[in-house]
């Protein structure tokens, strides 16, 4: 007997138990996870209580069944399943906590069908209708033992009878164990397992002149053993269900079979389709099919049909199923099994055992067939041979074609396409097979005005050239060669056209013109700070002697002259201070020391580097290029770079670089002077270095000691770049410049000294109209 506090303690227990369940992921497996949360909009909805639980098999059979019926019949419809897991727990002890949490649940979302799987459900839900499901149509599956007193007084209710054929797969066994002399019953404690012991031993009874009929059912684990292990090799078993023993253990199916088989090996006979993988075999119920009709009443009840009008169906379609490899085990024949069995596990029979008809008549033709071949195989040898030699010829020529950079289209006299190599389907987009009989003038839109010039070059039967003709593409202009040759072949004129980028060829020759003058202007250099720093040596020595003798009343050679002159050398340093000569004479040494250092900043950039790595102080390299910027930029573009606003922001622990002085400049005046043309198109001519807005160029440097690198950031506030730009930024012969402002080579060049030459790394930072940022890191102790 259980009293009251048991009843309390399985209450609170189970309670928490479901609550939990509900939170981490609700009464039904991860798998039906549309099913748990219907759309709150339809109106359709329908609750499946399954006496068991997730993944039982036959649970998951019904459950298919059910899901697959109203994917077909009532599509629209919400499923959601509630799991009552009676194969684990009592009934009697978990109806009431159910019934509670099923009250919370479904007061105000009301099903519109309900669906009940198996005897214990359709307890549960005759027990508790009235009080949670008044008024809601039912239909039940899966039931054993059937009969109308189950439903007494119930309405707007209907479903299908589960009817075990024991009759039948006892006497299949029997047939194909001829030598049997027991039968024994294997259940467990289950309510489902003792209705069908019920419905079993009047069945068996009916054989007793033949076997005897022996019940191993409501046992411990142990006895079960104890029991199984007796049976003879004269014995069969007819399997009823091992869910839970009397002590209450639970077992999944597989575990079950898995005891059975380690205690006893002889052949074991079920009802159920779910338990074939563990079985012999027998004449079985397909929890699918039960599902599926069930699932059929309840969409027919949906559209509007009454339940009472829907009669319940009393006869289970079961079918003899077999399980191939028990077979094998227990010597039974595939002969000797009734033609509609079922047989699972079998494999798949031997290719000539399936298609030894179509073998013996493909045979046949082949025979026939032979002798025609052999006639044909001489003929199209002698065929192959002749198309070889010219396929050989084709293909030579195609190959070299295709393979040539050159753009190569033939045409006829018409303009219409009859060649089209692989360069002009790169080039075009086109493929081959879309150009080939197709206007020039359609398939290569920017030859159109070549159409005349080629019917020129036929007219004439001259080759015409069109050399470095420019065009633009994406923003970029590009140079090709045009050439157009006449052709005549078979009385039948066409020409071919060649088109050839040359756009490197053209920037490489503009760029060794460039520098040809660079060469120049560096051999020069020396010579132009020679001559330069004479006369500037000689009006800052003029400058200081001057001030010397006019200004210096200690000297006495002063006061003696001005004394000859008439008056005194105070009264000579006071007119000079009333007009400001020392003033001047001082802005004139200033001046003419600026000077000396342009030069000799000029100098040191152009001098050849010796390519060897030294310390250098960045800080200083920066000012020094600052300077010769200053002096450098193009002054006809009207934007002098004195004019740009300079940001410093130099940390004070910088420390000494290893590098070449001279390409390090090289790469910041590269980025200075791209940056200053960038604020020209953005700030135009007039720029005032004193005010906040205008062209400002903001340079830091950093130590960053997690890498050992010093970083300098040069950030202008020009127009910026798009993303198209900037991923292109650092290619060779790139320029958003008008042709012949710029050869595209300067930043690529800087890229290639930063993270070639010196082992650093160059980034650019840009989005349009928030100017652009360039990053240089060189590290500190690179070994040159």
């Amino acid at each position: 007997m259980i009293n009251k506090q048991m009843v309390s303690a399985i209450h609170s227990h189970w309670l928490f138990t479901i609550f939990l369940s509900l939170i981490v992921a609700g009464t039904s497996p991860p798998g039906t996870c549309r099913a748990q949360q219907p759309d709150q909009g339809r109106n359709q909805f329908i609750l499946h209580l399954n006496a068991y639980h997730a993944n039982y098999p036959w649970s998951e059979d019904v459950t298919t069944g059910i899901r697959e019926q109203l994917r077909k019949d009532a599509p629209a419809a919400d499923l959601s399943i509630e799991y009552m897991d009676t194969k684990h727990h009592p009934p009697e002890s978990l109806f009431p906590i159910l019934a509670e949490l099923y009250t919370r649940k479904y007061t105000r979302k009301r099903p519109s069908v309900i669906i009940a799987s198996d005897n214990n459900a359709l307890d549960f839900l005759i027990a508790y209708r009235q009080r949670l499901f008044a008024d809601i149509p039912a239909v039940f599956c899966g039931i054993n033992n059937f009969s109308g007193d189950l439903i007494k007084g119930q309405k707007n209710i209907t479903g299908v009878v589960e009817a075990a054929s024991f009759r039948k797969t006892i006497q299949l066994a029997l047939k194909l164990h001829p030598g049997t002399t027991a039968i024994y019953s294997v259940a467990g404690s289950a309510a489902t397992t003792r209705m069908l012991v019920r419905e079993l031993t009047p069945v068996a009874a009916e054989f007793s002149g033949r076997v005897d009929y022996i019940q191993i059912h409501d046992r411990s684990m142990a006895q079960f053993a104890s029991e199984l292990e007796k049976i003879p090799s004269t014995g069969i078993i007819i399997w009823l269900g091992l869910n839970r023993d009397a002590t209450g253990t639970s077992l999944s199916t597989s575990e079950a079979f898995d005891f059975v088989h380690a205690h006893i090996d002889r052949p074991i006979y079920t009802m159920w389709s779910h338990d074939l993988p563990y079985c012999t075999g027998g004449v079985v119920i397909s929890g699918q099919e039960q599902g599926r009709q069930a699932a059929a009443m309840a969409a027919r009840i949906l559209s509007g049909t009454s339940a009472d009008s829907l009669p319940i169906i009393r006869e289970s379609p079961n079918v003899p199923m077999f399980n191939y490899d028990e077979m094998q085990r227990h010597h039974i024949a595939t002969e000797a099994l009734p033609l509609d069995a079922v047989i699972i596990n079998r494999p798949p029979p031997s290719f000539y055992v399936q298609y030894r008809y179509f073998i013996w008549t493909a045979l046949g033709l082949i025979i026939a067939l032979s002798f025609l071949v052999v006639a044909l195989t001489v003929l199209y040898m002698l065929r192959q041979n002749a198309l070889a030699a010219l396929g050989k010829a084709r293909n030579d020529i195609a190959n070299i074609i295709n393979s040539m950079p050159s753009i190569l289209i033939s045409v006829d006299s018409a303009c219409t396409v009859t060649q089209w190599n692989n360069e002009a389907v790169r080039v075009t987009g086109v493929d081959a097979a879309d150009a080939l009989g197709r206007p020039l003038s359609r398939v290569f839109p920017r030859l159109t005005d070549e159409v005349e010039r080629v019917r020129e070059a036929m007219r004439t039967r001259q080759v015409c050239a069109d050399p470095r003709r420019t065009r633009k593409e994406k923003g970029e202009t590009r140079y090709e060669d045009v050439t157009i040759y006449p052709l005549l072949t078979n009385g039948a004129e066409g020409a071919v056209i060649r088109l050839d980028d040359v756009t490197e060829r053209v920037r490489i020759e503009e760029m060794m013109v460039q520098s040809e003058k660079m060469l120049s202007v560096g051999g020069l250099a020396a010579g132009m700070a020679h001559e330069i720093n004479n006369p500037l040596a000689g009006i800052m020595q003029t400058a200081d002697v001057m001030s010397t003798r006019l200004t210096s009343p200690a000297l006495p050679a002063n006061r003696q002259a001005a004394e000859a002159a008439g008056t005194t050398i105070e009264a000579i340093g006071r007119f000079m201070e009333s007009r400001s000569i020392p003033r001047m004479l001082k802005d004139i040494h200033t001046s003419g020391r600026r000077a000396a250092e342009i030069v000799a900043n000029m100098l040191s950039f152009a001098r050849k580097s010796n390519g060897a790595f030294t310390l250098h102080d960045l800080a200083a390299l920066m000012d020094q290029t600052i300077d010769l910027a200053g002096t450098d930029y193009d002054l006809k573009k009207k934007f002098d770079f004195r004019r740009i606003r300079i940001v410093r922001d130099y940390a004070t622990d910088l420390p000494q670089v290893p590098c070449e002085s001279g390409k390090i400049q090289q790469v910041l005046l590269n980025v200075l002077r791209n940056g200053a043309e960038a604020m020209q198109i953005k700030w135009g001519e007039v720029a005032d270095p004193g005010r906040q807005e205008g062209p400002r160029f903001t340079i830091r440097l950093t130590h960053e000691r997690k890498s050992e690198m010093v970083r300098i950031d040069i950030a202008d506030n020009g127009p910026g770049m798009n993303e198209a730009q900037r991923n292109r930024v650092f290619e060779p012969f790139f320029t958003t410049k008008p042709a012949n402002q710029g050869t595209g080579l300067g930043l690529s060049v800087s890229y290639f000294i930063v993270t070639e030459n010196h082992g650093g790394r160059m980034s650019v930072e840009s989005d349009p109209g928030t100017g652009t940022t360039f990053h240089i890191h060189l590290p500190v102790n690179r070994q040159p």
